[in-house]
């Protein structure tokens, strides 16, 4: 938790020039003597009075040295720490020590000037390793890489955390992949490119959405898109969370975040940890989020709830300031929860709402169901899903935005989503637990938030638009090329997720939920087709689920002879792993094989050749694409 500020000791100093040899409890000087009685001794005995004479007045005394006001001292104090922090500070930054700051770092990427995702940043959001004495992996925001200039670009970027990210699936399958695939279809006369940049960060809050805000209005953003709210208890910076600054003051936790930019800052972080010694090299010990909710239970009218919604709202009325100040275009969006799927993640008052709920929506009275389902989740003590008063600050937010002359869009998924579910309510059909969404979850958020996104003003940019599809028309295979291996990649994490999650321990429903898994996994391998099963038993086996899954499938693919499939599955790599060698090279040889897409195989070619100029594979190819005058 955070630390109390110190107070000043309240124990007066001992004068300057108090007597020597005087000591604590001691008198002291009369003060009224004057300096030449002090050194000659006490003075005669004066004459007898005459009687009727007044006595003389007392002699006034010499005046003292007034002693500095405590805060002056105090004052200087601050002056001449000040000044020795800005010395040392210009001196590491001079040095060149720590290196950027900043959030995204320029690069060459290919002979172009870019931007890409600063991997030290991730201190700026994550100030330890290290919760309750366990070592925890430091998450990092999501790998980027864009154009230094936007040019002929309508450039969106999402924020928020895990789902916007991507958990369990992988960035290409995340809900900003989503969002800028709708955006496509809906303005297929689009003289611009639509990109669309990922800022998700795994357990972070609305502190962490405004921090990212901030730097990312520089680089010339057509919209900003925020999915933002699950984590504003539990999660980094959280009013309920192991890692909060002050008590969870939004004061001291921006103040907190400033400092965090500071080279000084950096060479304290690495003085306590060794300079990277072996302890920090060590293992993680604990899962992040179990470590930084701390085991905190939260009631609905609790402390920590009225500070998690001042913060959240503060934030978002700043973001939003930012926004119109910049003349960004500003779509905030609801975050929505498995409802109906599963029970509440701790037990309590909320599991009678639960099932009552759950009775309701198999009577089909689903008004009914909601209102209890939503009453379950609010009540739920561990507070890891937003509830109706967070949603409720995000959809102010948004009106506010507007009222005042912001070109703001309320994306309302909290409520929408219920139509796209099979079950008429939020549950396992559009999320795989309880926050993060499926596949089919990911794409119908990704379809709330383009409708979103071209009713600001700044959708003008991408020319006339269709209406979208209603909800559940196009599947994750039409819209992101979705497959059989990459569900069984999710089943078999998600599996995981719920044998070995600590926040699954007590529930009812756990081992049925594994055994849900176990079933759906077996279904999915032996609908495989004979030449994917070799990639299905090493998924099974624990390969290629932090990457080069879509790598494989490329080359499956390819070797079917299904030369335009390839290619997608070739740029899905390319989305985690842009400099992927293998994937661009495979990408430039399947596109040399499509009509008409021959340009397009010769920049991957070439790029790949940047990487790796004497590569004899890559020289071939540039060589025929070359002679064919391609």
């Amino acid at each position: 938790m955070g630390s109390e500020t110190e107070r000043p000791s309240e124990v007066e100093p001992t004068p300057d020039d108090a007597p020597p040899g005087s000591v604590e409890g001691s008198p002291p000087a009369a003060a009224s003597e004057p300096a030449s009685e002090a050194a000659s001794g006490p003075a005669p005995a004066s004459a007898p009075e005459s009687p009727g004479d007044e006595p003389d007045p007392p002699a006034a005394p010499a005046p003292s040295k007034p002693e500095p006001a405590r805060w002056k001292k105090l004052l200087s104090g601050l002056l001449v720490a000040g000044g020795i922090l800005l010395f040392l500070e210009a001196g590491l930054r001079a040095a060149g020590f720590g290196g950027a700051d900043t959030f995204y770092r320029p690069e060459v990427a290919f002979g172009e000037p870019a931007l890409a995702t600063n991997p030290a940043a991730s201190f700026r959001l994550f100030p330890t390793d290290r919760v309750s004495g366990q070592r925890i992996e430091t998450p990092q925001l999501g790998f980027a890489r864009f154009p230094a200039e936007r040019g002929a670009r309508f450039r969106v970027f999402v924020l928020g955390a895990s789902s916007v990210q991507g958990f369990p699936e992988p960035p290409c399958f995340a809900i900003p992949a989503s969002l800028r695939a709708w955006l496509e279809r809906a303005a297929p006369d689009r003289t611009v490119e639509v990109e669309v940049v990922n800022a998700g960060v795994v357990a972070t809050t609305s502190f962490a959405v405004l921090e990212i805000a901030e730097e990312i209005v520089e680089y010339s953003p057509d919209v900003i898109v925020v999915y933002s709210g699950h984590n504003e208890l539990h999660g980094v910076w959280g009013a309920a969370s192991a890692l909060q600054v002050g008590g969870g003051s939004r004061a001291l936790t921006r103040a907190a975040a400033s400092f965090r930019r500071l080279r000084t800052a950096r060479l304290i972080r690495r003085l306590v940890r060794g300079g990277g010694s072996a302890s920090a090299d060590a293992e993680p010990s604990g899962e992040l989020i179990e470590l930084i909710a701390g085991g905190a239970r939260v009631r609905p009218d609790g402390p920590e709830h009225a500070l998690a919604e001042a913060n959240l709202a503060a934030n978002l009325a700043d973001l939003v300031a930012l926004a119109r100040a910049a003349d960004v275009g500003c779509v905030l969006a609801t975050p929505a929860s498995n409802l109906h799927g599963l029970s509440p993640l701790a037990t309590g008052d909320a599991d009678a709402d639960f099932a009552r709920g759950r009775d309701l929506a198999a009577a089909g009275d689903l008004p009914a169901a909601r209102v209890a389902l939503r009453a379950a989740r609010d009540r739920d003590p561990l507070h890891f899903r937003a509830c109706d008063v967070l949603c409720d600050v995000v959809r102010s937010a948004a009106r506010d935005g507007s009222e005042v002359g912001g070109d703001v869009a309320l994306a309302d998924v909290e409520r929408r989503l219920d139509e796209a579910d099979a079950a008429g309510v939020a549950g396992d059909d559009l999320f795989g637990e309880h926050v993060h969404p499926t596949p089919k979850g990911v794409v119908e958020i990704g379809r709330l938030l383009a409708d979103a996104v071209l009713q600001t003003r700044a959708a003008a940019r991408l020319g006339a638009s269709r209406p979208l599809p209603g909800p559940g028309e196009v599947t994750p295979a039409e819209l992101l090329g979705y497959g059989p291996l990459d569900e069984l990649r999710t089943a078999a994490i998600l599996r995981t997720f719920y044998d070995q999650s600590p926040f699954l321990a007590g529930q009812h429903d756990r081992e049925a939920e594994v055994e849900r898994r176990d079933r759906r996994m077996l279904a999915i391998v032996r609908g495989l087709a004979a030449d994917e099963r070799v990639l299905g038993e090493r998924l099974l086996a624990g390969e290629l689920r932090r990457g080069g899954l879509q790598l494989e499938i490329g080359r499956l693919l390819e070797a079917r002879g299904s030369f335009e499939a390839a290619a997608a599955a070739y740029a899905r790599e390319l989305e985690s792993f842009p400099y992927d060698r293998t994937a661009l090279l495979g990408r430039g040889r399947v596109l040399a094989r499509v009509p008409g897409r021959e340009p397009e195989a010769r920049t991957m070619v070439e790029r790949a050749l940047r990487l790796a100029p004497d590569d004899p594979e890559a020289q071939g190819l540039f060589r025929q694409l070359a002679a064919d005058g391609r």
